[in-house]
């Protein structure tokens, strides 16, 4: 299990040395849905079925901000993103595979490398690799950062904490995928006639 540690001077002087525990990820689906972009994405067609390597189902980060410890599991925020709003009118249709071979359709495959969250905000690195009929026809590895929180860290309880950890991380995968979706628009068109073939299909 990664750890990641945050230090706030002032917080550090724990009253009565408890440490609360919160899960950041158990809504952050909920969260996600409350903040609908006010940007437009970019849209694709390149793909609409994804698949997370077995690393990154079985990471788990503990964050730790004075006397609060937060358990964050990059598996559901990635799949919580790829059911939002957002990602489904960005992309188009989106569903989650258990499979990472044998793939007829294009299929992004996701690896996170990195997650922490230093200096009061989110840092992200994500590789993302797509693979159809067993070939790679596109690889990249992403690095996105999210805003810096130290007010709502500072100032802030709880809620005020939960709400700057969930906030900095979207932002971090948001410009990561923004990303990804422009570079997969400028792969050459013979790239995308599987993903063209797949709408087509009934």
């Amino acid at each position: 299990m990664g750890k990641a540690y945050i230090l706030i001077l002032p917080l550090l002087l724990w009253l009565g040395g408890c440490t609360i525990h919160h899960d950041l990820t158990d809504d952050y689906d909920k969260y996600l849905a409350s903040q609908r972009a006010q940007t437009e994405w970019p849209t694709t067609e390149a793909f609409h079925r994804y698949a997370l390597t077995p690393l990154t189902e079985k990471n788990h980060f503990e964050l730790h901000i004075g006397a609060h410890s937060w358990e964050v599991d990059p598996a559901r925020i990635i799949d919580a993103t790829m059911a939002s709003k957002d990602i489904q009118n960005a992309f188009g249709p989106m569903a989650k595979s258990m499979q990472l071979e044998n793939s007829d359709q294009p299929l992004m495959i996701f690896h996170l490398q990195w997650y922490s969250f230093d200096n009061f905000a989110a840092h992200i690195v994500l590789k993302a690799s797509l693979v159809e009929h067993g070939e790679e026809r596109f690889r990249k590895t992403y690095s996105g950062s999210g805003s810096d929180q130290y007010s709502k860290i500072y100032w802030g309880a709880g809620l005020a904490m939960r709400n700057a950890i969930q906030e900095s991380t979207k932002q971090a995968l948001d410009a990561i995928l923004r990303q990804l979706a422009v570079d997969l628009n400028a792969m050459p068109a013979q790239a995308n006639t599987a993903a063209a073939r797949q709408m087509q299909q009934p």
